[in-house]
């Protein structure tokens, strides 16, 4: 038998190869789909649901599924299938769907552009079949998609009504194929402003504040003669927030402003600095924005920077020294950082100014009266000399 000779293994080489390998493998393990991976079989006919009609699996051969609203039509009636645990990519998805517009309805309708086709945030029109009775499905209602999986790793397509669309519909699968690791990449940001107050704001997409007429946008790039008071330039499209741009917000309505931006497209940020998740500030805008990738969700305002806060009813841009406080600025929110000219003066506060801006003076706070009470818990208006228990702490007199 032959044996292989034995040759002493030098453990630096070995540990040299072993580091050279070991990222390789692990990018490998990242990605269990190949290019072009046909996952036909995780498609099934028997899990077509129909969110308002009465679905059943056809007796025909010719199409997997049917289903038919008895109450004629239905807007925004969809019949789907979904396909869980894929890996985040670009899919390839091709599926016969087809809807019929019956006698059995009673209407009539035009026929045309009324229902779609669509695989998760991909859509395409398709005409609505105008026919007497059900209609079988051929090889023109075969329909190609390609469409994104995203990081939960769901895939939903189907057929759904636009307007008044059919009242019959046919489904059945055809093919899925994996084209790809890339995919859009989304986020999730609040934006969120008091009434007559400021507020900051930065996303990694365009914001779109026209549903929202009350909330203006502001950059900083100037500072006032006594160097305490910012001079904010109003955005030039006032009712869009670009992609990467941190701003300064102002809400001049009579309500707060709370919206949940959810699973936004993120847009590339070509030509930006941005470093661990932090959108650096430029010459023309002083303010630096947290993304969403910021590791923990949040960030530490570094030394010397400024951070919008609100003390004693009155919001203005508050000098951080992180040797008493480091506050924390979360992601989609942003911070200010001074250029190096104006640092040396270290002016505690630097307020925001009303002049050539719009921007109203902020609406003061009404003072709460101090909840006072004794060691018996009695409520009391003034505090007598000893110890009382005031807004929740014990205190001496």
């Amino acid at each position: 038998m032959y044996r292989l000779p034995q040759t002493p293994v030098n453990m630096k080489t070995f540990c040299f190869l072993l580091a050279l390998l070991l990222p390789l493998l692990g990018a490998s393990a990242q990605s269990t789909f190949l290019p072009e991976t046909d996952l036909t079989h995780l498609m099934s006919d028997d899990t077509w649901y129909d969110d308002q009609g009465s679905g059943q699996v056809a007796t025909q051969s010719t199409h997997a599924y049917e289903t038919f609203a008895q109450e004629g039509f239905v807007e925004g009636r969809v019949v789907s299938n979904t396909i869980e645990g894929l890996e985040p990519g670009t899919y390839e998805l091709q599926f016969y769907a087809m809807a019929c517009l019956t006698g059995r309805s009673g209407q009539t309708g035009s026929g045309e552009n009324i229902a779609q086709v669509f695989a998760n945030a991909t859509m395409t029109s398709i005409e609505v079949v105008k026919t007497s009775t059900a209609q079988i499905v051929t090889p023109a209602h075969l329909h190609t998609l390609t469409c994104y999986v995203l990081d939960d790793g769901k895939l939903e397509y189907g057929i759904q009504n636009i307007a008044a669309g059919g009242d019959w519909y046919a489904c059945q699968n055809e093919k899925l194929t994996y084209k790809s690791g890339e995919y859009p990449k989304t986020a999730t940001i609040s934006l969120a402003v008091d009434a007559h107050d400021y507020g900051t704001f930065v996303a990694p997409f365009d914001v779109d504040l026209s549903s929202l007429p009350k909330l203006e946008a502001y950059t900083i790039s100037t500072l006032g003669a006594d160097g305490k008071t910012l001079l904010p330039t109003r955005l030039t499209s006032s009712n869009t927030i670009p992609a990467y741009t941190p701003v300064l917000l102002y809400n001049s309505g009579e309500q707060d402003v709370v919206q949940e931006l959810s699973n936004i497209t993120i847009q590339p940020g070509e030509g930006r600095t941005i470093d661990n998740g932090i959108l650096h500030p430029t010459e023309d805008n002083w303010l630096a924005g947290v993304l969403p990738e910021v590791p923990g969700g949040k960030v530490g305002a570094p030394n010397n920077s400024y951070v919008l806060q609100t003390h004693n009813g009155h919001t203005a841009f508050y000098l951080v020294d992180t040797e008493r406080a480091t506050p924390n600025v979360r992601k989609g929110r942003c911070y200010l950082v001074m250029p190096a000219p104006t640092t040396e003066a270290k002016a505690e506060m630097i307020d925001i100014t009303q002049q050539s801006t719009g921007i109203a003076p902020t609406r003061a706070r009404p003072t709460r009266s101090k909840l006072i009470y004794n060691l018996a818990g009695q409520r009391l208006q003034q505090a007598p000399r000893g110890l009382n228990i005031i807004d929740g702490h014990k205190v001496m007199k």
